[in-house]
């Protein structure tokens, strides 16, 4: 997971750059040309997977919607990183505009380098996955939801104060980290014989929240910019403690 939000992190600083240097469409065929370079690596050098589902592919689908009708430990952590995701890019989206008016008026390279500090914050995930293997890992959900909501409040008072924000940007990453993994560590435990089907389930309603965000943090904008963004965000994450406090009211064994 590391490996991963890092990658998206950074890659706004590289794409900042390259769009600043040649142009926002270089940035897509750099992209285009790394994606045709790994096709290429992994059909030479990954393993070969033999599945172990016997059934055909609509009855593996079908099988996806029994877990979620079965399971609730996956129903939560789906419905909370949804929201958690929503939330992350939310302001990923919105903090470009945010950066690009007045009183910083920065351009794509100098926004672009904010990235960095995400990945720093992405950096956490090692010591989330050990902490999620502890007797309660649900602990952690609540730690990440607080850690984003101090992110929002130091995003509100950020006025021109960059060190506010650069804080705020460590600590939704650190959220979104322990709400991530600690949840994926849950869902890993339930049946490892199914994990991939438990894992496509809770990816897919991962990155529905991340672009239903994304639209969301330009409504917000358009409808108040920054601090619009800031309380509409504080909703959300609000909205994601009443979802947590609801589950562990329903049922007290949920890890």
């Amino acid at each position: 997971m590391s490996g991963l939000l890092i990658g998206i992190l950074a890659s706004r600083a590289i794409s900042g750059s390259i769009g600043f240097l040649w142009g926002w469409r270089s940035v897509y065929l750099m992209a285009a040309g790394i994606c045709s370079l790994l096709l290429f690596l992994m059909a030479k050098r990954f393993p070969k997977s033999v599945p172990t589902f016997k059934g055909s592919y609509s009855q593996l689908m079908s099988s996806m919607w029994y877990y979620i009708k079965t399971q609730p430990v996956l129903r939560e952590a789906s419905l909370i990183n949804f929201t958690a995701f929503a939330t992350l890019s939310a302001f990923w989206t919105t903090m470009v505009l945010f950066l690009a008016n007045p009183p910083f008026n920065f351009q794509t390279l100098q926004i672009g380098l904010f990235g960095i500090a995400g990945a720093a914050g992405a950096l956490a995930a090692p010591l989330v996955g050990k902490l999620s293997s502890g007797l309660n890992p649900r602990k952690n959900l609540i730690i990440g939801l607080v850690l984003q909501l101090f992110s929002i409040a130091a995003f509100y008072f950020t006025g021109s104060h960059l060190y506010l924000f650069v804080a705020g940007i460590i600590l939704i990453d650190i959220g979104q980290q322990a709400i991530h993994v600690t949840n994926q560590t849950r869902i890993y435990a339930i049946l490892p014989e199914a994990r991939n089907r438990l894992n496509t389930v809770f990816m897919s309603v991962s990155f529905v929240g991340a672009a239903i965000g994304s639209a969301i943090g330009l409504w917000l904008w358009d409808k108040g910019q920054w601090p619009a963004f800031c309380l509409g965000s504080f909703v959300i994450i609000a909205l994601n403690m009443i979802i947590y406090f609801l589950y562990s009211k329903k049922n007290t064994t949920l890890r």
